[in-house]
């Protein structure tokens, strides 16, 4: 059975995820120039034919797209829509949303011709908000109707066999203006657009939305998506931590503590919080649950505690590698898979014991997961010491060199020279992925291995010798807290005073001792000028005489 509070949950979010996109991107530009005679006659450089032939020329090396956004609107009078239609709220808003919105974008290829139109509800939202239609602009039962018609008369619009493509453009954005009811605003007749885009297109619509229909579709509710939302009875209530000193003192008991670490700069550290963060990921302590969330502003140490956590899973998986006799015990033969008729090829998986520290990191910003999946395997991200030590900071690198973890095959793929290793590769595309697949494979993997083949007996003993370093390192401190948490308080307190009161007295010596030392320097000083005052006092006398 659904969940009804989920099912109102997960709706306000699609919603909400709705009506935030279709914002233009900050990097378009204007067509300079009116639209609407661009057809007839050139006027200055950038006009739409002029930008047309630009592109021509450009993109005969490059595969490219551009998009052109038609309707733009503000922002700032959707949110206005929602307050004043939708809630009949007339208070004044003091932050006014700066961005402008579109009714359509519309990607071309390199050869300008027609390739896809985008409609997003959001611009949908503010129509229908507009017409006081809030039950469709709440639910859009219309919203696909309305899209694919809209689509297929701009597409009719947009054919540069039947027209010239300024004039076609023109006209689907008057198409568009008067569809969104929006002829009475700023800029009609105006184009603003992204040309010769080579990388990704910017995101046009939510990350989010087809998720959370796909969720609301569903016929019953996920457990862990329950979990998610706080709304699964089975859980434990919260546990507020913040200043829960006895809960933070056993989670993070010398036991609990990782046994690996990123190799970063000795002098850095997790603070207190990221370490609790970094043992509950790690399933360490009370807490035992399938879901972790760490939040947290931008600059707050995320990224950084995402490092102890990886270091942390290599270093449990290479426990069990440490039991194997040899390398190619961690693969096992499966059951061939026919490519073609009459060829069947050997597949191989790792052993169960093996599996299941692979780590996903997926994001709605390229960017961020780029710092994770290139940034990571980097050389510079691997050091002792900070900065300012620069004789020292290498020697981390020196050790992960002489270990050679993949580190020609990272390069290879990663397609630099800086890789100490291959702890992480880039594979959100298909491109990525067919270029790992290339680079790594059972074949590839058996003739690696068999290169440490006869060194594999010494780095299972240099790992056990190194882990049971770390075991007998924990185990001193354990033994040194045990000692001070079995101390007496009094007497603890009583040592406080006594050294208070030494305290004290050393402070009065050493105000004695400088005062003493003054007197001294005074004392020395009416010395070293006596003879001089009794050469004057002599020489005075007999001047008198």
């Amino acid at each position: 059975m659904k969940n009804k509070q989920a099912n109102q949950i997960l709706r306000a979010w699609d919603l909400a995820e709705k009506i935030s996109g279709g914002e233009l991107d900050k990097k378009a530009k204007w067509f300079s120039g009116d639209i609407r005679k661009t057809a007839y006659q050139k006027r200055e450089s950038g006009t739409i034919n002029e930008k047309i032939s630009q592109n021509n020329q450009s993109s005969d090396q490059h595969v490219t797209i551009s998009l052109l956004y038609l309707g733009a609107y503000k922002k700032q009078d959707l949110r206005d829509s929602i307050q004043n239609i939708r809630f009949r709220d007339t208070e004044m808003v003091q932050n006014r949303d700066p961005a402008k919105g579109y009714s359509v974008a519309l990607i071309v290829n390199s050869d300008w011709s027609f390739q896809k139109i985008e409609v997003p509800y959001a611009a949908y939202f503010y129509l229908k908000l507009r017409q006081e239609n809030i039950e469709e602009a709440m639910h859009g039962q219309q919203y696909d109707d309305f899209k694919s018609q809209l689509s297929q008369q701009l597409e009719e619009v947009i054919d540069r066999k039947r027209a010239d493509l300024a004039e076609c453009l023109a006209l689907a954005n008057q198409i568009v203006l008067k569809t969104f009811k929006l002829a009475g605003t700023r800029n009609v007749g105006q184009l603003r657009g992204l040309f010769q885009i080579q990388d990704e297109p910017p995101m046009l619509n939510s990350f989010y939305t087809e998720d959370i229909e796909r969720v609301l579709q569903a016929s019953a509710d996920d457990s862990l998506l329950l979990k998610y939302l706080g709304l699964n009875p089975d859980v434990a209530t919260k546990q507020e931590v913040d200043q829960n000193r006895d809960f933070i003192s056993k989670l993070l008991d010398v036991e609990n503590l990782p046994d690996g670490r990123w190799p970063g700069p000795e002098k850095y550290f997790q603070s207190l919080m990221q370490q609790v963060a970094v043992n509950v990921i790690r399933g360490k302590g009370p807490i035992k649950t399938d879901l972790k969330t760490v939040n947290g502003p931008p600059g707050t140490g995320k990224t950084t505690l995402l490092q102890d956590v990886f270091a942390d899973t290599i270093v449990q998986q290479a426990k069990v590698m440490a039991q194997l006799e040899k390398p190619m015990d961690g693969f096992r033969r499966i059951k061939p898979i026919e490519l073609f008729s009459n060829c069947k090829y050997n597949a191989y998986e790792l052993i169960p014991a093996l599996q299941g520290y692979g780590i996903v990191v997926t994001s709605n910003n390229n960017s961020a997961v780029a710092n994770i999946s290139k940034e990571f395997p980097s050389r510079n991200k691997i050091r002792q010491y900070p900065n300012e030590n620069r004789e020292k900071q290498d020697e981390y690198r020196t050790q992960l060199e002489e270990i050679d973890y993949f580190s020609d095959l990272a390069n290879r793929i990663l397609e630099t020279a800086d890789s100490w290793g291959m702890f992480a590769v880039p594979m959100g595309s298909k491109a990525n992925q067919q270029k790992v697949f290339k680079h790594i494979n059972h074949g590839v993997l058996k003739k690696q291995l068999s290169v440490y083949s006869d060194s594999w007996a010494d780095a299972r003993q240099n790992f056990n010798t190194a882990l049971e370093a770390v075991h007998q390192e924990k185990a001193r401190l354990h033994r040194m807290i045990s000692i001070v948490e079995r101390a007496n308080p009094s007497v603890v307190d009583q040592a406080y005073l006594e050294l208070k009161v030494v305290d004290e007295g050393i402070e009065v010596l050493n105000q004695e001792i400088a005062n003493l030392t003054q007197k001294i320097e005074n004392t020395r000083h009416r010395l070293v000028t006596l003879p001089k005052k009794i050469f004057d006092f002599l020489a005075t006398r007999n001047a008198n005489t």
